[in-house]
């Protein structure tokens, strides 16, 4: 790369196509963007000054919709598809009905986070770790629920809802690519810890 204080001038090593909404880091740039602003080094420490040993709270995603996001992510946008996913058998530009049934044949704790059965990274010893868990696709009202939980136990309650990574907003993929009753059921038998904790509504409607 090279630079000309206004645009950066890359050479294309491994070419594939190239979506929306990525972000660049250029050499040598001090980024502006901090792991932990004011309030939440404010936060931590009240938390600490209240005998608090750990802070754990997660946003969970519906399997359907993360599996989706992972196929174009990871598999279709991307030539070289990451080495976890790589030793799961995961190929570039392999259909998806090869990717679910892959996903069946792989010990959770083998797979790549990206698409690990999320009650498989949230449970230990059979315990759900974190105390507080929401759903992305609700993310505003279980925001909002999260503030006032933590205003009624006397936590300061967290800031403004973040928008990071927003990638997919059009979900009508989801549809034509479980096209089959097959391919649902799949999911439903790797993922079951999963929509049993998470989403009983989903495994419900089933």
């Amino acid at each position: 790369c090279s630079s000309d204080l206004q645009t950066l001038h890359c050479t294309v090593t491994v070419g594939g196509v190239l979506s929306n909404n990525k972000g660049v880091n250029f050499p040598d740039v001090q980024l502006s963007v901090r792991a932990l602003t004011d309030k939440d080094k404010t936060d931590l420490a009240f938390g600490l000054s209240q005998g608090v040993d750990w802070v754990a709270l997660s946003f969970v995603r519906n399997p359907f919709d993360r599996l989706v996001a992972a196929y174009n992510n990871k598999l279709i946008e991307i030539q070289e598809v990451p080495q976890p996913m790589q030793r799961m058998g995961l190929l570039h530009g392999m259909p998806f009905e090869q990717f679910i049934a892959c996903l069946g044949s792989v010990e959770p704790e083998l797979m790549d986070n990206h698409i690990r059965p999320q009650a498989d990274l949230l449970f230990c010893d059979g315990t759900l770790v974190p105390k507080f868990v929401g759903r992305m696709e609700h993310m505003r009202s279980h925001w909002r629920r999260l503030r006032r939980r933590m205003t009624l136990e006397g936590l300061p309650a967290v800031g403004r809802l973040p928008f990071k990574n927003v990638r997919r907003r059009d979900r009508s993929d989801i549809q034509s690519l479980f096209s089959s009753t097959a391919l649902i059921d799949q999911v439903m038998r790797v993922y079951e810890k999963d929509f049993q904790t998470f989403y009983r509504d989903y495994s419900d409607r089933k």
